[in-house]
């Protein structure tokens, strides 16, 4: 069983630009979703922001962003998170 704890950062506006430079700097290999790919938005002025951007490289970097959409609350500082993803559904991964 594999498990992965990784960071995963909020943006208002620039996942998009904010992920393509990271790429630039640690290479590997870099997806993103759009919210008009998932109908995540009625909003128009969200259809072309990042619903989600993972960025994984060959030595085992995985980092994950999104942008916030502008109905949520954004507060720098406070727009990041860890993502915990695995290959199992054993539930007694989580335990302490």
């Amino acid at each position: 069983m594999s498990t992965k704890l990784n960071p995963y950062l909020g943006f208002r506006d620039n996942a998009k630009e904010a992920m393509e430079f990271y790429h630039s700097i640690f290479g590997g290999e870099l997806t993103r979703s759009t919210f008009a790919e998932y109908q995540a938005s009625e909003d128009p002025s969200e259809q072309d922001k990042t619903m989600h951007a993972a960025l994984t490289t060959p030595n085992g970097l995985s980092l994950m962003a999104a942008d916030t959409p502008n109905a949520m609350e954004y507060t720098p500082g406070n727009n990041y998170s860890v993502s915990l993803s695995g290959d199992s559904d054993d539930a007694t991964v989580l335990r302490a």
